[in-house]
């Protein structure tokens, strides 16, 4: 048995103590064996490969194309056999989402060969499972599936996540505004070694580790942070909500409602539903989230409330706010994207309040009554017309989150006095035109903040205040994230006095800079850096690949380079595993043995000439992704043609699997064996071959 070679398949690991019992009865004997596991659980696939976590191969959703044809077969026994082409048919494979087995489920019901009837069939099947219909039999199978997800997390995290699916605006889930639901609303527990905050979003993140909730998968790498739950599992989840009355739904097609709601989940448009809530008794909601108008349920009712979340509510004016400033229990208030335009002094009855967000709104001025809410911790005004921050915000002794922003990204003006909001935790914009000299001076001292976001300006007036605001930034201890709008021209050395962000982790430059300030080198905790600069100068991409820490780099150039820009192995990089190059042309070659740790390339593609394409992509020893993305504008330029032929040649010629998505469009390329830099690859090509043959017989099956 020592001396044998062998190839174990195990399928579907749910916890780590199967693992460890597992590895422990396999031979160690430098045969060449391989063990293959399938999980769906994140930190469980990080156990089994603690050597080489490169070994992690990530089954992605199929697309649009294999779905359907997937679908199809299934119903009509092939794609041409479909009476008519629906749209109906793309909604269905929408909430599928690419899994195999939801099509394949959903494609089971009985459809009919005629046109109208299948319409009719499809429109019934989306009704079912917008609604959480239960008794569907083509999908009970896969419900008996996905529900294993569920009644495998603690009670704590079952019901924080059946909160989520009852209140996720169609897939999409905003994090920082369900953990400050999920506060609001009890469901986390108190822990005496950490914040509630710190709690929640421990538990959000044990739910992305087990691939319940799922991040979105942008075209690009450096996509903003969102996060999906699946149709499917939407479904099953809101079908759990039913069983247990941990929440009530009402929309149009759920008009009746037999129970008294606890929490009220309002998904409709019909104004005649407002005669139907008027006689529902109200009396014990304790949460209620409107998708769509507001004008369906009667504020006056909504006595006990505590959670209110009005985003997106159009009809939502003014004349709302009476009602609302009478629920003193409110802990949680979203007016985003309302048509309110007056917060009114009466907001200081909201004594429990812990969320204030108008953000999006034509809101101009805060209250001075709002320093009666002492149990305010986040105060959201970014995108109003709010211009000044008023004193009385600085008296908001436990206020940790205070983004604003003016429409248009510039900041609000700040007077001296900010010293006082020591708690803050996150802050922005602050605009160097509009910040006095002794607040520059006092924002060194916001011990607590992590996340700020700043405005510079490139007038020859504006150089020293962008020195000295940056100067002063630079002192935040804990300051980890750094985003910085407008054009400017920053000093290659700040303030000698200044520490230089100790602990900056991202740096995003959304505005310009006119080339790379020599500052950046001492950020010797960077982690990510999203920088556009006019043009490279000879000692800009040693200043960059000498960050220790560096793991994503977005580079973008505004001005065409004079030559081509070369990676070399002795500009460092020696951590980077994502880079992201953006120039009107891709003029970008890699050396050998440069950037040695590099996963995922990223080329934005423009029209440009024929002639200036990237090269040396195969030398990239550990590269596996490749992303090519360009605007319908430029699809039929030379440059792009030409760089598409480059890239696809060189992933061909590539000693590893290298994962190709142009637009979108993903393409697999197996490693090539005459490429082999003297690793040992025969055997994970096979396996690699094999993972690749499993695709595309789930594509066509």
């Amino acid at each position: 048995r020592n001396f044998c070679r062998y190839l174990i398949v195990i399928d579907d690991l749910w916890d780590e103590n199967s693992w460890n019992t597992i590895s422990l009865s396999l031979p160690s004997n430098d045969c060449g064996s391989r063990v293959i596991t399938t999980t769906r659980v994140n930190k469980i696939a990080e156990k089994c490969c603690l050597k080489n976590k490169d070994l992690i191969y990530e089954i992605m959703p199929l697309g649009y194309q294999y779905s359907k044809r997937l679908f199809l077969k299934r119903c009509f026994g092939s794609e041409d056999s479909c009476p008519d082409a629906l749209t109906e048919v793309d909604e269905i494979l929408k909430i599928c989402g690419g899994m195999p087995l939801a099509i394949i489920s959903v494609a089971s019901a009985d459809f009919p060969f005629s046109a109208g009837k299948i319409k009719e069939r499809c429109q019934e099947i989306m009704k079912s499972l917008h609604s959480a219909v239960g008794g569907l039999c083509y999908v009970e199978g896969l419900t008996r599936i996905l529900l294993c997800s569920y009644f495998d997390l603690p009670d704590t995290l079952r019901a924080c996540l059946l909160y989520l699916a009852a209140s996720a605006r169609n897939q999409s889930i905003q994090r920082d505004s369900l953990v400050r639901k999920w506060i609001a609303e009890g469901l986390v527990p108190k822990d005496k070694s950490c914040s509630p905050e710190e709690v929640a979003r421990r538990y959000f993140d044990e739910l992305i580790n087990r691939n319940v909730i799922q991040p979105v998968k942008y075209l690009n790498c450096l996509g903003k942070e969102t996060y999906e739950v699946t149709y499917m599992m939407l479904y099953v989840l809101r079908l759990i909500s039913r069983e247990q009355d941990f929440a009530t739904f009402f929309s149009e097609s759920e008009p009746h409602v037999e129970v008294m709601p606890n929490r009220l989940f309002m998904r409709c448009s019909d104004t005649e539903l407002l005669i139907s809530t008027e006689r529902m008794n109200l009396t014990n909601v304790c949460s209620v989230t409107m998708l769509g108008p507001a004008n369906p349920v009667s504020l006056k009712q909504l006595k006990n409330v505590q959670v209110l979340d009005l985003d997106g509510c159009e009809d939502l004016d003014n004349s709302g706010m009476d009602d609302i400033c009478r629920m003193i229990k409110l802990k949680y208030l979203s007016l985003k994207q309302t048509q309110v335009t007056e917060i009114p002094p009466e907001i200081s009855n909201l004594q429990n309040l812990e969320t204030l967000d108008v953000s999006w709104t034509q809101i101009s001025n805060l209250p001075p009554e709002i320093r009666k809410l002492q149990n305010l911790v986040t105060l959201d005004v970014r995108q109003t017309q709010v211009k000044d921050l008023p004193k009385e915000v600085l008296q908001l002794r436990r206020l940790k989150h205070l983004p604003f922003v003016c429409q248009g990204c510039f900041g609000v003006k700040l007077s001296g006095g900010i010293d006082q909001l020591k708690p803050v935790q996150v802050m922005g914009t602050v605009d160097s035109r509009e910040c006095s000299e002794s607040a520059m001076k006092e924002i060194s001292e916001l011990i607590e903040v992590t996340e700020l976001e700043l405005v510079l300006y490139d007038g020859l007036a504006d150089m020293e205040k962008n020195d000295k605001l940056l100067s002063s930034v630079g002192k935040c201890s804990y300051l980890k994230s750094l985003t910085i709008y407008g054009d400017s021209n920053p000093s290659d050395k700040l303030s000698p006095e200044s520490p230089n962000f100790p602990q900056l982790e991202k740096l995003k430059v959304a505005g310009r800079f006119v080339k790379v300030p020599g500052w950046i080198a001492q950020l010797s905790t960077l982690t990510l850096l999203d920088i556009r600069v006019w043009k490279l100068e000879a000692n800009d991409l040693m200043i960059i690949g000498g960050l220790p820490c560096l793991s994503v780099l977005a580079l973008a150039l505004v001005a065409l380079p004079r030559k081509q820009v070369s990676i070399t192995s002795s500009a460092g990089f020696v951590r980077l595993e994502v880079f992201c190059f953006d120039c009107c042309v891709p003029w970008v070659s890699f050396e050998d043995k440069a950037m040695p740790n590099l996963k995922q390339l990223q080329l934005n593609l423009y029209h440009g000439p024929a002639d200036k394409v990237p090269s040396g992509i195969m030398l990239l020893e550990r590269l596996n992704m490749v992303i090519l993305l360009y605007s319908s504008q430029h699809a039929a330029s030379d440059g792009v043609f030409e760089t598409i032929a480059v890239v696809r040649e060189d992933a061909a010629s590539h000693a590893n699997l290298i994962k190709l998505s142009i637009n979108g469009d993903r393409e697999i390329f197996l490693p090539n064996k005459t490429a082999d830099r003297g690793f040992e690859r025969e055997f994970d090509t096979s396996v690699s071959r094999v993972i690749t043959e499993v695709e595309e017989v789930l594509a066509s099956e």
